[in-house]
């Protein structure tokens, strides 16, 4: 997952995208959090998603 400070600028040049501090402010207002703690939650998110990973078994229909 690709953090806000991770996220890069169009090729044409700017700054930060605008579509990494839309989402991040989108996000925030669902849940109802501060930006640092949707950040928090945000930075968790890759140990999760791996731990599932790890869990959950493959069949033959959900490879690719």
């Amino acid at each position: 997952m690709l953090s806000v400070a991770e996220a890069k600028s169009p090729p044409e040049g700017g700054a930060l995208a605008d579509y990494a501090i839309v989402s991040l402010h989108c996000l925030r207002v669902y849940l109802e959090k501060s930006y640092r703690e949707t950040l928090d939650l945000l930075s968790e998110m890759p140990h999760i998603l791996a731990e599932i990973a790890s869990t959950r078994p493959i069949s033959p229909t959900t490879r690719r």
